[in-house]
């Protein structure tokens, strides 16, 4: 079963400034302290619900690297996946593998805190590096998710209050195909008004109370992030679920949020 979007992905160029800068747009960043070398930095911004967005950046972007969003970073900062929270990675190999989709996984992976505590998720790679860019990386926890996702009861509210995720809007070129592939995943959802300047059309996909929007980019704004960027995320909006509908709060400086367009329903 799907149980919500787990995080969304920012990359960036300094891990620093980034964190600087989010703080400055009202965000709790943490640092989670791992453990053990990585080619890697990042920090999350954890929301009540258990959802969170990851910034993350290489720390050397100059050494060739096989990491699956590697191709990405080179093309400017922002977003560059998401992923849904799941209650078995299995289950959602199988579903992927009886639609004959492209997929790797399960597989388990996590890290230990400097602590000694450990994470550790199953996960089922569907999108960007084996798939579809539309498609969502699929997470399971398998130890205790407070690790993975540390938000301690009475931590300062994150940005207008916002209490996690609730919606992610994609873009695309083909919207027919999309629909037809993500639907196999997340089910039929239902054709929408295009409500975004230079789309075509729109399709929404409700996921556990919050929703994806799809919309085929025919012009402007859009169809110039699909050149540079490609098909994928083009925007994530915060708020309660299931009150806040796709085009709901305020959009929040290109600036702080590293290219990352990033809408906050209070």
């Amino acid at each position: 079963m799907l149980l919500g979007f787990d995080h969304l992905i920012v990359a960036v160029n300094d891990i620093a400034e980034a964190d600087r800068n989010y703080a400055r747009a009202g965000f709790d960043v943490t640092h989670r302290p791992d453990a053990g070398p990585s080619e890697t930095a990042i920090r999350i911004i954890c929301f009540d619900d258990g959802s969170y967005l990851e910034l993350f950046s290489f720390r050397d972007p100059g050494q060739p690297s096989k990491h699956r969003w590697a191709t990405l970073v080179p093309r400017g900062e922002g977003w560059v996946d998401w992923s849904l929270y799941c209650d078995d990675v299995e289950a959602e190999a199988g579903k992927l593998k009886q639609h004959d989709l492209p997929h790797a996984g399960p597989r388990t992976g996590g890290k230990s805190l400097l602590d000694g505590r450990a994470w550790k998720v199953g996960v089922v790679d569907a999108g960007y590096g084996v798939g579809n860019p539309l498609m969502p990386f699929f997470i399971q926890d398998l130890a205790e998710r407070q690790i993975r996702v540390p938000r301690p009861a009475g931590a300062p509210p994150q940005a207008g209050g916002a209490p996690g995720i609730a919606g992610v809007t994609q873009v695309t070129k083909d919207l027919a195909g999309s629909v037809n592939l993500l639907s196999k995943v997340l089910g039929p959802g239902q054709a929408v008004p295009a409500r975004l300047r230079g789309a075509s059309a729109a399709h929404l996909f409700p996921i556990a109370g919050g929703w994806m929007e799809l919309v085929e980019a025919a012009e402007g704004e859009l169809a110039d992030h699909i050149a540079v960027h490609g098909e994928g995320v083009w925007e994530v909006t915060l708020g309660p679920r299931p009150a806040t509908r796709p085009g709901d709060g305020a959009l929040l400086p290109a600036d702080l949020t590293h290219g990352a367009r990033l809408r906050v329903a209070r």
